[in-house]
C-alpha cells in the first residue's frame, strides 16, 4: 500500500486557534495556538518555520500608569521585581497647590513602608535665557532625596532608577522641568544595600495633581 503524505485536508486542528501549516518535510502539520497577545513570527529554526512569540515594542515595558488628584504623596507599590533590573518613571504634574513645594523621593518596601534614612542627592538648576543658576544637594544620611521644586507651578519629571529591587545601593538620575522657567538635573542615591518594590514621590507642602507612569527597561 502506498504511503500518503499528510495534507491540509487530512490534518485536523484539535483545539481552538490551531493552524495547519507546512512542515520541514513539506508535510502538513498543526501549529498550536499561542498565549494571549502573542503574534505569529517567522523562525527558520522550527519545524514549521513559524512560532508564536511576544510582540516587540521597543526597549520599554509599561508596568503601570495612574492618576492622582490633590495628593501630597504619590505612592507606587509593587512596581519593581526580579523581572527587570532598571526602570523609568514619568511624572506629569498639571496643577500644584500651596507654595513652596519641593519634590522629594523615598523608596518603599512591602507595598506600604517608606524608608526614611540613608538618602543623598545632588543637583543643578538652570533658567531659560540665563543658563546655569545654581545647585545644591543633601548628605548620604538624609531622610529623603530632594529632587526639585514646583513653586506652585505645574511641571514634569523623568527618573531613571537602577536596580531598585536588587540588594545593592540604588542609583537615580533625573530631569525636572517646571513651568516658571526652571529646569533641574541631578542624581540621587540610597546608600545601603536594600531591596525595594515601590517608590514615593511627595511634596513638602500643599498637594499636586497629575499622572505617573512606570516603565521597565527590557533586559538584553
Amino acid at each position: 500500500m502506498p504511503i500518503t503524505k499528510a495534507t491540509a485536508s487530512s490534518v485536523a486542528p484539535a483545539a481552538k486557534g490551531d493552524l495547519v501549516v507546512g512542515s520541514a518535510t513539506n508535510d502538513a502539520a498543526v501549529l498550536g495556538v499561542g498565549s494571549n497577545n502573542q503574534v505569529l513570527t517567522a523562525d527558520s529554526s522550527t519545524s514549521t518555520g513559524l512560532k508564536w512569540d511576544t510582540a516587540s515594542s521597543g526597549d520599554f515595558v509599561r508596568i503601570t500608569t495612574s492618576s492622582f488628584s490633590a495628593s501630597a504623596a504619590v505612592n507606587i507599590d509593587s512596581c519593581f521585581s526580579t523581572t527587570y533590573d532598571n526602570y523609568r518613571i514619568l511624572l506629569n504634574v498639571t496643577s500644584v497647590a500651596s507654595s513652596p513645594n519641593s519634590l522629594n523621593l523615598r523608596f518603599r518596601t512591602s507595598g506600604s513602608t517608606n524608608t526614611t534614612s540613608n538618602y543623598g542627592s545632588g543637583f543643578r538648576y538652570v533658567t531659560y535665557g540665563t543658563g546655569v543658576a545654581g545647585g545644591g544637594g543633601s548628605a548620604l544620611a538624609s531622610s529623603s532625596a530632594y529632587l526639585a521644586d514646583y513653586s506652585n507651578n505645574p511641571g514634569s519629571t523623568v527618573l531613571d532608577i537602577l536596580n531598585p529591587f536588587a540588594s545593592q545601593k540604588t542609583m537615580v538620575t533625573y530631569l525636572h522641568n517646571v513651568a516658571h522657567g526652571y529646569g533641574f538635573f541631578g542624581t540621587a542615591q540610597f546608600n545601603t544595600t536594600t531591596s525595594f518594590d515601590g517608590i514615593s514621590l511627595y511634596v513638602d507642602t500643599g498637594n499636586v495633581t497629575g499622572t505617573v507612569s512606570v516603565y521597565a527597561y527590557k533586559k538584553a
